[in-house]
This record gives structure tokens, C-alpha cells and sequence, in this order.
């Protein structure tokens, strides 16, 4: 029993940690680019090779289109594994709350059955004794 309790704990601990690193991976791809200062540069050097490269308003609509698309499916990715994430941690925690009644239940089926043990042992030890435990008797009794 203890030895699945291990299993299954170590099976949990592993998912998670697998799950945090896909999400931190998403998070990492963009490297370079996280800080609003790192965001408006590019995006000032993108407006002077647009104007260099003689875009026409349309294009630049077009061309900001697709990449506030590609964005936002990033995000939407993003979403998805923060969300996904957020239910294996549901599940796991279900998983330990019925892991954790399980050993309750364990641990009070073991009081249980040293409490008939030590009952027997005692039984057990009187009955090796039981002349002399008579004859004891016998004599309260005269």
C-alpha cells in the first residue's frame, strides 16, 4: 500500500513538473522580446523599414493583421496550457485528498488489529500460566 502511495505521489510530482516546464518553455520562446522597452524598440525599428521599404497603408494593416493573429494565438496557446495546468493541479490534489484518506483508513485498520493482537498476546501468555492462574483463583475464593 505504501509503496503505491510513493508511486502514485512520485507519478503526480513528475506531471507537474512537466506541465510548469511546457508552460515556462512557451513563456521562454520569446526571449529578447519580454520587456515593453525590448517591444517598443522593435516595433519603432519595424515602422522605419516600413516607411524605408515604401509599404502602402494597406499592406501595414495587413501585415500588423497577421501578426496581432499570430499573437494572439500565441496567447491563446498560453491559455490553453495555463488552464490545462490548472486542472491536473485539480486532479492532483483530488488524487492526494483520496491518497490521504486511504492512509487514515490504514493507519486506524492498524490501531485496530494491534489492539487485537496485544489482547491475544496477553490471552496467550495467561494460558501458558493457567495451572498457577487457578490455583491463584482458588485461593482468593477460600
Amino acid at each position: 500500500m505504501a509503496e503505491h502511495v510513493r508511486t502514485a505521489t512520485a507519478s503526480i510530482k513528475q506531471d507537474k513538473q512537466q506541465s510548469m516546464d511546457d508552460i515556462l518553455k512557451g513563456l521562454a520562446q520569446g526571449k529578447g522580446e519580454d520587456t515593453r522597452f525590448d517591444r517598443a524598440t522593435k516595433f519603432s525599428k519595424d515602422e522605419k523599414e516600413v516607411v524605408e521599404a515604401g509599404e502602402t497603408e494597406e499592406e501595414i494593416t495587413k501585415r500588423r493583421e497577421i501578426e496581432r493573429n499570430q499573437i494572439d494565438k500565441s496567447l491563446a496557446d498560453i491559455e490553453a496550457k495555463v488552464l490545462n495546468t490548472e486542472q491536473q493541479i485539480q486532479v492532483t490534489s483530488t488524487e492526494i485528498l483520496q491518497l490521504t484518506a486511504t492512509l487514515q483508513k490504514e493507519a486506524d485498520k492498524t490501531a485496530e488489529l494491534k489492539k487485537k493482537y496485544l489482547d491475544l498476546k496477553s490471552t496467550i501468555e495467561l494460558l501458558s500460566n493457567a495451572d498457577e492462574n487457578i490455583a491463584k483463583i482458588r485461593d482468593f475464593t477460600v
